[in-house]
Order: C-alpha cells, then sequence, then structure tokens
C-alpha cells in the first residue's frame, strides 16, 4: 500500500522525475530530487514558514521518495517499511536520521536480506541519512519488551509502503495492555529524564544549551505526550484535551513554545550543516540574524535572541511541571487522596501536596498568591503544590498589579518568605517559574533569561541572582561555616537578613538595558 497521490508536493514535477529516471543514472534522479526540495524548505525556512509546517511536509516528501525507490525492488505483501520515532511522528528537520524499520511477518528475515541489501545501499547511495533495524513483529514485541526505548519508537510508528494489518498487528501487541503498562511505562521515562537533566547540570540555562535534550528542551514536551498518549490511548496531542489533561491554553502554549524551538533547532541544522542540537556560542550569533533578531535598545541581536530560548525553556518546565504533577495524582494514584490535613482557612494538604480549599481561592484571596510560597519555606516536610493549585497560581498570576504590589499585607508576606528557614531559593525559583516573581517585582521580570553575550557570563541574570542568594542562605549552614567562618558568622547574626536577601535581588536589578546598570538599577531600588 502506498497512498502515493496525498503525498506528492507542488513543488515535484512526478512526470518529469518519471521521465528523467527512465534516461539518466537514477543515482542523481534521486539525488536532484532531494537537493530541490531541500532548497525549497530551506527558502521556506527563510520567508518565515512555520517549522511544524515544514518539518511535516518535509517528512511527507521522505514517505514519497522511500516508496518510490522501494518499488524498485522485489518484495511480497510479507514485509512492509515503517518510519518509527521523530520521522514516524511525521517531523522531519533537515539533517534528522530517517529512522526505519523493515517489518516482516515471519522471524526469517534472511528470506529479503538481498532486496533489503540492495534497497539499504541505493538510500545511502543518494545521501539520505538512515538508522534502520530489520525485525518481525515477534521479534519487535521481545525487544520492546526488554528496552522501554524501543518500546517508545513503536508508539510513533506509520506505515510508509506496505501491508497495513502488519503495522496494526504489532501496535496491537505492544500497548500497555500487553507490555509497559503507563505506570510502569512513566517511572521509566521519568527515570530517563532524570539521568538527562543530570547530564546537563540540572538547568535550562547552560551557556551552550542542547535544545534537545537539556531540561525545558523538546524531549520534556515529548515525554509529555509519550506518557499520557500511552495512558490514555490516543495518538494525537490535541486529544489530550478531550481527555481533560491538557487544557485548551496549556495545548496552545506548548504549540507556540515548540514552535520557537523547532524554528531554532530546523535554523541550526542549516548553520551547522549536520543535526547539532547544541546552541553552541559560535552558532547563537548567526543563528540569531537568521532568526531575524536586530541589536538595538542596549541589547545586542543574539542577547534578545537568547532570552527569548531561555523565556522558552522556563515556560516548558513550568507547564510540565504542571502536567507531569496531574499524570501522579489523577493517574497514577487513581485520582484518590488518602490523607487530608487542613493548613489553613485558605489551603489544605493532600497527601502531602499543598492545594487550596476552593477553586476561587485565589479571586476571594489574592494575597494567597505569596502565602503558598511562605508555608512551604516554613514547612520543610510538603513534598510540593497539586497541578490543579500550579494550575491556579499561573491562571491567577495577573491579578497582581500596582494596588496587590502596594498591600502592606502583601508587602509583609514577601519579607517574611525572605525570612523563612527552608529552601528560600527552591520557592523562589518556583515563583520566578510560575510567574508570580516577575509580576510581584517588575523589574525582576525584565531580567528573566536576559544573557551577556560573552564566555564569562555563564548564566542568565535572574538565574545568577538566585543563585547568589543560595549562596548566601548557605552560609548559615554548620559545613559553609567551617569553610567561610567570617561571612558565615556575619550573615548569621544580621537584625534583618531579609536586607541583604533584597539587596541581592537587586544587585544586577538593570542588566542588559544600556549604560551603567549599577547606576540604573540604583534608581529602582
Amino acid at each position: 500500500m502506498f497512498a502515493e497521490q496525498n503525498l506528492i508536493p507542488l513543488f515535484f514535477d512526478r512526470n518529469r522525475f518519471f521521465s528523467d529516471l527512465r534516461d539518466s543514472n537514477p543515482t542523481e534522479v534521486f539525488k536532484n530530487a532531494l537537493h530541490a526540495a531541500d532548497r525549497h524548505f530551506d527558502n521556506r525556512f527563510n520567508e518565515g514558514d512555520e517549522a511544524h509546517r515544514l518539518v511535516r511536509e518535509r517528512a511527507q516528501f521522505i514517505d514519497l521518495i522511500l516508496g518510490y525507490a522501494w518499488c524498485r525492488y522485489a518484495w511480497d505483501k510479507n514485509i512492509s517499511l515503517i518510519a518509527v520515532g521523530g520521522y514516524g511522528r511525521g517531523e522531519l528537520h533537515p539533517h534528522s536520521d530517517i529512522d526505519l524499520l523493515l517489518l516482516t511477518a515471519s522471524d526469517k528475515t534472511q528470506t529479503y536480506s538481498s532486496s533489503i541489501e540492495q534497497f539499504l545501499a541505493f538510500l545511502w547511495d543518494i545521501n539520505l541519512k538512515i538508522s534502520h533495524s530489520v525485525r518481525s513483529i515477534t521479534q519487535c514485541v521481545e525487544a520492546a519488551r526488554g528496552d522501554i526505548s524501543i518500546a517508545t519508537n513503536l508508539m510513533e510508528t506509520r506505515l510508509v509502503i506496505g501491508t497495513p494489518n502488519m503495522l496494526e498487528k504489532l501496535l496491537k501487541n505492544t500497548g500497555p495492555d500487553k507490555i509497559w503498562p503507563s505506570t510502569k511505562f512513566y517511572h521509566g521515562k521519568l527515570e530517563e529524564q532524570r539521568e538527562r537533566h543530570r547530564k546537563h547540570g540540572e538547568t535550562e540555562y547552560n551557556l551552550e544549551p542542547n535544545i534537545k535534550d537539556a531540561p525545558g528542551g523538546l524531549r520534556d514536551i515529548q515525554l509529555i505526550n509519550w506518557t499520557a498518549k500511552r495512558h490514555f490511548n490516543v495518538h494525537r496531542r490535541s486529544h489530550l484535551i478531550r481527555e481533560e489533561f491538557l487544557l485548551e491554553e496549556e495545548y496552545l502554549k506548548l504549540y507556540q513554545d515548540e514552535e520557537f524551538l523547532w524554528r531554532v533547532r530546523y535554523g541550526l541544522h542549516i548553520i551547522a550543516e549536520r543535526p547539532e542540537e547544541r546552541l553552541l556560542f559560535d552558532h547563537q550569533r548567526k543563528l540569531a540574524t537568521l532568526l531575524g533578531y536586530r541589536d538595538g535598545n542596549g541589547k545586542l541581536g543574539v542577547e534578545k535572541f537568547m532570552q527569548r530560548y531561555y523565556q522558552t525553556v522556563l515556560s516548558i518546565r513550568g507547564l510540565t511541571d504542571v502536567l507531569h504533577q496531574h499524570l501522579v495524582e489523577a493517574i497514577y494514584r487513581g485520582g484518590k487522596t488518602r490523607v487530608n490535613t487542613p493548613i489553613s482557612e485558605h489551603f489544605i494538604l493532600r497527601d502531602n501536596f499543598l492545594d487550596t480549599t476552593s477553586d476561587t481561592t485565589f479571586v476571594d484571596y489574592p494575597s494567597g498568591l505569596l502565602e503558598i510560597f511562605v508555608i512551604l519555606g516554613e514547612n520543610d516536610k510538603i513534598e510540593g503544590i497539586r497541578a490543579s493549585t500550579i494550575r491556579q497560581i499561573r491562571h491567577y498570576a495577573s491579578l497582581i498589579d500596582d494596588a496587590f504590589r502596594n498591600s502592606s499585607t502583601n508587602q509583609q508576606l514577601f519579607i517574611r518568605l525572605l525570612r523563612t528557614p527552608y529552601r528560600l531559593s527552591l520557592q523562589l525559583n518556583r515563583m520566578n517559574r510560575y510567574g508570580i516573581l516577575g509580576k510581584y517585582l517588575p523589574e525582576f521580570a525584565k531580567i528573566v533569561g536576559q544573557t551577556q553575550h560573552d564566555l564569562f557570563h555563564i548564566y542568565p541574570v535572574d538565574v545568577h541572582t538566585l543563585q547568589v542568594i543560595r549562596n548566601i542562605r548557605r552560609l548559615a549552614r554548620p559545613d559553609v561555616a567551617k569553610q567561610f567562618p567570617v561571612p558565615s558568622h556575619l550573615f548569621k547574626n544580621l537584625a534583618k537578613p531579609e536586607l541583604i536577601i533584597i539587596a541581592a535581588l537587586y544587585h544586577d536589578i538593570a542588566k542588559g538595558r544600556g549604560g551603567d546598570h549599577s547606576t540604573l538599577g540604583a534608581r529602582e531600588v
């Protein structure tokens, strides 16, 4: 089966292609078609076309080319060509691997050895970047049973050409009712994520970030897709709205953030001329220019670009926090709360996660947008915030206005937060991720993701600022006091330790505005 007519793009002249095949070297004809496609898609990228559209149309064109190549060799109905992985999702960036599964009905795959060798050799000759495996349905099931990465790849499969019921049988036998039930799958993928994040220093703010594997990168979006889709047995992210897992505004925000990262990745492949996933320092300026960022208003174009990048991955981290917590609560704990402990009129602990007592808590009591973080800072045994409450915080952050900031109650709550004994830097990071810190301190919002394009300043200004606060608070620890006795002694004996935290919050507050940031910052204070 080969749905050729559904795949032919307007820029491709099918009649000329087959005429050239009759008269010329097939290898050159296929190469020319691929080069023409590259030029077409790259031109559209430079004109500003959506990356979502480009990567999908590129995958469809490769389907067409593979189908034509496949038809050059002898096959029968017991072997099919299957797209897997990112290509199986219908996504293909300029230099990404084309992941293929040659699926056979019988374990005797050697029956097709000669045709497979010729087919793959031809694909390599026409310069396609192929990653392939040859397995029977039974072999696929056994391999997936023992390897979560293979199981994940097989969740994202499409028939390129061949017999549809072979793929249907494969999907039926690798579903969550057969192997890797959704709870086990989730915990396995979560451990993969933790290991991936550890390799990148547990931060989305590296000087040369990996847009695919670093925290807040494309893999974090894919993890939500994989785990939720496996649980709900759906094939499109949009279907998760129907399952009440994703809110519509969350779906749209994920799409926008993914679109930005995909444009970055697409442009990076063009500049590097290889499947580069790291925003290397040397590539950042070129990429900023390619994407249309220009110098001005006291900032370099590359600094504006990197600020947009860091703000995007911060947004993704905030949203995936919600969705992971939602998976744990509503799915893997069966939606049941075992222990409820009242904290105050407005907050309650449910299974040791902080929740509001009402869906209208923040409307009725806007100060709760600060108080919830005070409670976390004063109680080190609380594990975190429930998903529904994180959603409320993100939604009602807009309630923070000048009247809110000028309220003596809210000012006292913020000072109380800065004096809390437990994990202040974690609470400030949560506030930053959920959009509260920048709303309460508008000056801080301006430095979120703000970079200086040199090798001396490793982190964006907001991250550096929160790390300074973390290091100040560490001075109260006995082990740090031994290493730094004088500053530790001074910090412990401050009458108002919150003042030095405020000084830290504002010490770089005017970075990126042009001029002397110390003088400009002094005016803010």
